[in-house]
Formats: C-alpha cells, sequence, structure tokens
C-alpha cells in the first residue's frame, strides 16, 4: 500500500510537472508563398518572439489556394495546436475552417481580410486606420491652420480608404466650416494609378495655378505622381504634402524636402501582436487593453474582438528612429550615392 502511494505521488509530480512547463502550440497559415514579402518577413519575426516566449510555432503556407489552407487548418487541428494565426487565402470562404478550429476548442487570431460568415474568431488584428486620417490633417493643420487644401482618396468602396477619409474630413470640418479652409478639389483615384493620378493632378494645377498650400494623398505611390506633376509647375518644395504608407522612395523625398510626411503601416507589428496574444489566450491571462479599440462589426460575422495597432506619422526629424533604427529600412537604402548628392547641392544652396 505504502510502495503503491509512493508511484503514484511521484506520477503525479511528474504528471503536474510535464503541465506547467508545456510548451504552447501555435500554428501559423499564411496565404502565399514561402518566398513572398511580407509572410517571410512575417514568419522570421514571428519566430523570434516564439522563442522569447517558448511558443512552439508551425508555419504552413498556402500558395493563394484556400482548398490548400483548409487542408493545413486540417493538419493543425490534427497536430492539437492551441492556436491557430490565420492570414485567409481567400477570406470569402475561410469562415468554416474558423469553425472548424473553433468548435475543436482552438482560438483563432485573424489579421488581413477578415473571414466572413464565421462568429468564431477569438481575436482580429487591424491597424487602426481612421487614425491615418486624424494624424494627417493634424499635422497640416498645426502647420496650415488656413489657406487651399486638395485632397485625393483611394476608393470610396474600400472601407479602409473610407475609414480613413472620413476621419481625415472630420478632423478638417470645423476649419472648413468657419472658412479658414478651402477645399479646392476632393477626389477620388482608383486601383492606386500612377498615371490617373499624374493627369488629374496635372489638369487641377493648371485650373488652381500655384494657389495650392497643402495636398491629402492616400498613398505614397499617389504622391510620387502628385509630386511630379507639381514639379512641372514648379510647385514643388512650396506646398504641404502628407503621404502614407512610406516605402524607400518615399523616405528619400522626406529627406529631401519634396514630402512633408507619411505614415508607417508595418505589418510586422501585427505578426508580432498575434504572437503575444496568443499566449495571453492559452493561459487565460488578462489581455492590456492598451491597443484594444471599439470592436469590428462585419456583416456577415457580427461584432468582432478587435485590437488595433497604431499608424506611425513619419516626417524627416523622427525618419532615423522610427524607419532605420527598427530596421525597417537601412540607412544605405534611403541615403544613397544620388540622395546624399542632392542633399549637398540643397544646403550648399541654402548657404549662398
Amino acid at each position: 500500500m505504502k510502495t503503491s502511494m509512493i508511484i503514484l505521488l511521484i506520477f503525479s509530480i511528474l504528471f503536474s510537472n510535464d503541465i506547467l512547463h508545456a510548451r504552447t502550440k501555435v500554428s501559423v497559415l499564411f496565404p502565399g508563398k514561402k518566398t513572398d514579402e511580407p509572410w517571410k518577413t512575417h514568419e522570421k519575426y514571428m519566430r523570434q518572439e516564439a522563442v522569447k516566449k517558448n511558443i512552439n510555432l508551425v508555419v504552413f503556407y498556402a500558395e493563394y489556394s484556400n482548398e490548400k489552407q483548409l487542408r493545413q487548418m486540417e493538419k493543425s487541428i490534427a497536430i492539437s495546436v492551441d492556436v491557430v494565426i490565420l492570414v485567409a487565402a481567400n477570406h470569402a470562404k475561410a469562415g468554416p475552417m474558423v469553425d472548424m478550429a473553433s468548435q475543436r476548442g482552438i482560438e483563432v487570431i485573424t489579421y488581413g481580410d477578415i473571414p466572413k460568415r464565421t462568429r468564431n474568431i477569438s481575436i482580429h488584428l487591424d491597424f487602426d486606420y481612421s487614425t491615418i486620417g486624424k494624424l494627417k490633417a493634424k499635422y497640416l493643420l498645426d502647420r496650415k491652420p488656413s489657406g487651399n487644401y486638395m485632397i485625393f482618396m483611394g476608393s470610396p468602396i474600400d472601407y479602409i480608404e473610407l475609414a480613413s477619409y472620413n476621419e481625415l474630413m472630420k478632423t478638417l470640418d470645423p476649419y472648413i466650416d468657419r472658412g479658414s479652409i478651402t477645399i479646392l478639389s476632393d477626389r477620388a483615384i482608383f486601383d492606386d494609378s500612377y498615371d490617373e493620378a499624374y493627369s488629374l493632378s496635372t489638369a487641377l494645377f493648371n485650373q488652381t495655378g500655384s494657389e495650392i498650400d497643402a495636398i491629402v494623398l492616400p498613398n505614397d505611390t499617389i504622391a510620387k505622381a502628385v509630386i511630379s506633376a507639381m514639379g512641372n509647375k514648379e510647385l514643388a518644395g512650396k506646398v504641404y504634402i502628407a503621404g502614407e504608407n512610406i516605402d524607400v522612395e518615399s523616405a528619400q523625398r522626406i529627406v529631401l524636402g519634396e514630402q512633408d510626411m507619411s505614415i508607417l503601416i508595418d505589418d510586422k507589428l501585427l505578426a508580432l501582436r498575434a504572437i503575444e496574444l496568443s499566449q495571453y489566450l492559452v493561459s487565460n491571462q488578462f489581455i492590456p487593453t492598451r491597443d484594444k479599440g471599439r470592436p469590428f462589426v462585419d456583416s456577415s460575422a457580427g461584432v468582432i474582438p478587435t485590437f488595433y495597432v497604431e499608424p506611425v506619422l513619419i516626417t524627416k526629424e523622427n525618419l532615423d528612429i522610427e524607419v532605420i533604427s527598427t530596421g525597417i529600412m537601412s540607412r544605405k537604402e534611403i541615403y544613397t550615392s544620388e540622395v546624399l548628392a542632392e542633399l549637398k547641392l540643397s544646403r550648399a544652396s541654402i548657404s549662398k
């Protein structure tokens, strides 16, 4: 009897120790190929974060096939993962695979496009796109609280573009109502078309002349087109330019003073946050609400618990800290020999 009790005690100690030290198992289902960006970079950052948090990470690539992603979800269930992080290959068809995981007690975190027709998403991660419009408006109003503004927005049927635009106008409206700001033009550019943006902005500049104080743009591809058209009208450098979604070229334009600001929407922050939230979900810990905003309401899925990551406003003053020091872009990429030569020429011109 005594021997049996000792054996039972040893087994219970071993078993409880096993539970205490069990590693959380997380499956990540990416939509693209292993060599594709941004997924290749997302995997790198996720793996680094998983090591820090002692998480066993399994990564799958669907190669843009919903059927393949469905099989990968089945495999994730078969290997008893605790959490699935899903970036849907086809969000319109991904609902059933979310339900499949949820029915087996697996938490599902999504980012990217929200899977349709499911009420079983544990957490959705996204950027607070409405903040973008407010950031751009406040930046311009701080520098030009009165004057003539031109506004270009992206596709009005894109909820991200619409959220940003609505917040932009909400911030500008009091200035418009009291006559401080005049909107010379408010136009949409579909499909991020450089040619359309160039043609439209050239026509508008011909109509309005040089009486433009600030231009709000939906992204830095459109900013490039508009700045190019401005150069032809000798407006470059004389008008405040607010862009979005910074890349190497727009970073260079900011350094050279051709563009005043952009917005950093760094996808890797979603990847890192997804790993962090996986751990909270599995351990039933209280989830910090530092970026928990309003829930996302989807017509086919109801209310989805949503955590928002804030975009970052980038100017010449903080570009080194927010973009270079964080490794998003390298100093060598931005400060090329051509850019350095232009900077030198510009400084020499100012000193005269």
